[in-house]
């Protein structure tokens, strides 16, 4: 009903011979052919992408729409979401990633768009609750691309991810050993650990614990002027995945999208922050040694600097560009 108040000529379960498949809705929108799944049950990634896969081998691009009851809000601007919801995670025209969800009792759309997660299960984003006749499938394919949090609310989930890691004893006591070992501390970590890089959605693991390895593994006591490949941290990551240390994100809407991205936009990070320069696209030099400091206070000094001088661009690179 809500497709054919909009006319565009929606048929129900219409069956395509050539690929064995029956979408839940099938319609035209600018001569472009979709198939509409809407799904509330868990189902395996794989089937997902076979059936999305499908779909483009006849020309039709593939909407799929969360059941809304799934959503779980934890405030204005943070959701809670499994791996299941993550699943539904796309990247839209203006470069947003976004989950579309309906209540069909509630006769609602819950929108949630420019996901930023900060630890495995909890993201920022935008949420729109929208009633079905107030939009348009126009209006779900072009969702704007905006800033979900401000600096100070994500400087202050890092602080929070940093304390719960040393108070509680969990799988991330592997991290703090490693750190132990090396004389570091959570706390003095440089303030440039931890922060929002565009593509963070691609690995499960949060930006703190991913961004922490890959400063032991390629910032930390190098030298002024040594050098940083892709290659290296590629291989570097993939040891610690094999260990359990670290986790892609399975995203089955989003296949061709690499796990190595996160990381080259760190490193980008790193490059405007000084810290590295730029040989070309896959090779990096350090620029300066970082040198930690002994004082919680120091640190916190730190990154207020660090902050005021850079998080207007961080932020821009963020959420202001398409990716």
């Amino acid at each position: 009903q809500w497709l054919e108040e909009q006319k565009l000529t929606p048929v129900l379960e219409t069956y395509y011979p050539s690929i064995r498949q029956r979408p839940d809705v099938a319609f035209i929108q600018k001569h472009q052919k979709y198939a509409l799944e809407f799904q509330c049950s868990v189902i395996p990634s794989e089937l997902i992408e076979k059936r999305t896969r499908q779909y483009q081998r006849i020309q039709s691009s593939a909407l799929w729409i969360l059941g809304g009851k799934n959503i779980k809000r934890k405030g204005e601007r943070k959701v809670a979401l499994t791996n299941f919801d993550y699943f539904f995670a796309t990247k839209n025209p203006a470069g947003s990633w976004f989950i579309p969800a309906c209540c069909p009792a509630s006769q609602i759309f819950i929108l949630i768009y420019n996901l930023t997660p900060i630890t495995a299960k909890n993201a920022f984003a935008n949420l729109s609750i929208i009633p079905l006749r107030q939009l348009t499938i126009g209006s779900l394919l072009a969702l704007p691309h905006k800033q979900p949090c401000s600096s100070e609310e994500w400087r202050r989930e890092v602080r929070n991810q940093k304390l719960n890691i040393q108070m509680r004893g969990n799988h991330l006591h592997i991290l703090l050993q490693e750190f132990y070992s090396l004389g570091l501390n959570l706390s003095l970590l440089p303030p440039f650990i931890g922060i929002p890089v565009p593509s963070a959605i691609l690995l499960e693991s949060p930006p703190l614990i991913w961004q922490s390895y890959l400063f032991i593994d390629h910032l930390f006591r190098r030298k002024t002027g040594e050098i940083i490949t892709v290659n290296n941290i590629f291989q570097s990551f993939t040891k610690r995945q094999e260990k359990g240390m670290l986790h892609a994100r399975v995203l089955p809407l989003a296949p061709n999208y690499s796990h190595l991205s996160p990381m080259i936009e760190f490193l980008q990070v790193l490059e405007k922050v000084q810290v590295v320069e730029r040989i070309n696209s896959h090779t990096f030099k350090i620029q300066q040694q970082i040198k930690l400091p002994e004082l919680v206070v120091v640190q916190q000094k730190l990154e207020e600097q660090f902050y005021k001088q850079y998080s207007q661009w961080l932020f821009r690179y963020n959420w202001n560009r398409k990716s």
